[in-house]
């Protein structure tokens, strides 16, 4: 799993390191070292697109309080409180649009980057995610809040996993509260800047958004957004929170560039954000018109998510449709056998007096409603069709490479990369589900295409320019493959070819929500 700032452009780092100039243990010299090689890459992919779009966005957002009036819903609710389910689920209504990791990860690109950035990811991004087992991928929905932190450093996320010696400074950036006038309108601007991206070529799809730490900051999402704001706020057992975002601090640490502080400081530094972020959010909440904000416990959303979600859609005057239903039922269906990690429930009496009085304001000191069974439809599985479906498709690519080669005159070296996603795609599609075994067929089947398809394309791309005998082309042909497979780039597309078909075949999830 690379890191969450591995796309973030050079001057984002350079805002990052040069805060606080020291020269870090030698134990975090290699993650940074890797960080800003990567890093320089996309830079340079999303550098051309960066300089095209940046003087509309400077005059499109001048104002030191930009707006942005359309239709949004913001998902609220401290971290570990169940956003992201809801963020999937609604990502699933088609009449929503909202950030994938791609486009938060390289947030200073645009349409051409994100899409070459998405198959750069895909032999480096995890199934699920490291905190937990919630499936990801470069094409899954995320949190705005990694763009504004990737384009220049305007997030509290620094301060929470990078450098937690300076939590406090970052953490200004979670309640937007003690910033200097330009810490303010560069949030207020890379906010808006973003958000204008992701609904650029979107019609009149409806914007959803989730960042836990938007819920300290729903007066400034109504500023910009105006009155088409649209607030869920999931709530989840407090005593459950507070030891989810410690075990998280804990296994986020390979995102850290100093150690770690101890457990309980992480402890008393979360209760005491948690526990101000919920009553910041109540307090603004009531500044909003009643059917501006709407309300809903994890547990009441895991024991009746449609119910749940038709009293939120209704509250907030969203549309609720037959194809948005389908969605929910398909991503309920997806993740029914997914088990959330909940230790042993204490008893109201047994929590800190914050989190007490947190738990009876949002009404978990009651039990969860009824739960209500979903009918979830059942797609058959083959895997012995996805394996055949492998090969078909390794056989077929090298003869496209082939041909391709033929009428070019070009072998097309980057392709080898391509055919190894392809060949991934394909077993998984065909399966429904991936795993190990469907993995490793796809691997294989990389390799044969490889081996069907390098020598004749080689011959036909290059063939043409040897002299001498047909004997002599054969052979200068077989010296061109062997001489181009220790060039540093061909074997970068070879290796990363080969992992991509592993890796995208053994994917559990085949789809990400709303696709």
């Amino acid at each position: 799993m690379p890191h969450f700032m591995a796309l973030a452009s050079l001057d984002a780092w350079a805002r990052l390191l040069f805060r606080r100039p020291r020269l870090p243990q030698p134990r975090y010299l290699l993650r940074i070292a890797l960080n800003l090689a990567i890093s320089y890459i996309g830079t340079c992919v999303t550098l051309p697109e960066r300089l095209i779009l940046m003087p509309y966005l400077f005059v499109r957002f001048r104002s030191p309080r930009p707006t942005l009036h359309r239709p949004v819903v913001v998902i609220a609710g401290y971290f570990r409180s169940g956003t992201t389910h809801l963020h999937y689920l609604l990502s699933c209504d088609p009449n929503m649009r909202t950030p994938r990791w791609v486009q938060v990860s390289a947030p200073s690109g645009f349409v051409l980057s994100w899409a070459l950035v998405r198959w750069m990811m895909v032999p480096f991004v995890s199934n699920s995610r490291p905190q937990d087992d919630v499936a990801m991928g470069p094409e899954w929905p995320s949190e705005d809040d990694f763009a504004l932190n990737n384009w220049n450093l305007a997030s509290s996320l620094p301060g929470r996993f990078i450098y937690h010696s300076q939590h406090e400074h970052y953490d200004r950036f979670h309640f937007l509260e003690n910033l200097s006038e330009r810490e303010l309108v560069r949030w207020r601007r890379t906010q808006a800047a973003f958000c204008w991206k992701l609904m650029a070529f979107a019609g009149k799809r409806t914007l959803l958004l989730k960042s836990p730490s938007h819920t300290a900051r729903l007066r400034e999402l109504s500023a910009l957004f105006g009155p088409q704001l649209r607030v869920i706020h999931i709530s989840r057992e407090p005593d459950a929170v507070v030891r989810s975002n410690v075990r998280m601090a804990e296994r986020l640490e390979p995102y850290a560039l100093e150690p770690l502080p101890g457990q309980e400081e992480i402890r008393r530094r979360v209760i005491d954000e948690y526990v101000r972020t919920e009553e910041k959010f109540l307090a603004e909440a009531s500044q909003l018109p009643a059917n501006s904000v709407a309300q809903v416990r994890f547990e009441d959303l895991i024991a009746d998510p449609l119910g749940q979600l038709r009293r939120c859609y209704d509250q907030l005057g969203l549309e609720w449709t037959d194809s948005a239903e389908r969605g929910f039922r398909r991503y309920l269906a997806s993740v029914k056998d997914y088990k959330p990690r909940h230790g042993a429930k204490p008893s109201t009496d047994d929590l800190d007096p914050e989190l007490r009085a947190l738990a009876h304001k949002f009404g978990h000191d009651r039990p969860a409603i009824e739960h209500v069974p979903i009918e979830h439809e059942v797609r058959p599985r083959s895997e012995r069709r996805a394996i055949a479906a492998i090969w078909i498709a390794a056989v077929v690519l090298a003869a496209a490479w082939v041909g391709l080669a033929w009428l070019a005159k070009d072998r097309f070296d980057p392709l080898i990369w391509a055919f190894g996603i392809l060949l991934g795609y394909v077993g998984v599609r065909v399966a429904g589900r991936g795993s190990m075994r469907l993995g490793a067929m796809a691997s294989a089947a990389f390799v044969v295409l490889l081996l069907l398809g390098a020598y004749p394309a080689t011959y036909l791309a290059y063939a043409h320019k040897y002299e001498g005998t047909q004997a002599d082309r054969l052979y200068h042909t077989w010296l061109a493959i062997k001489g181009n497979a220790q060039v540093a780039n061909n074997m970068m597309f070879i290796i990363f070819g080969f992992v991509s078909a592993f890796r995208v075949a053994t994917r559990k999830h085949v789809r990400p929500p709303g696709a």
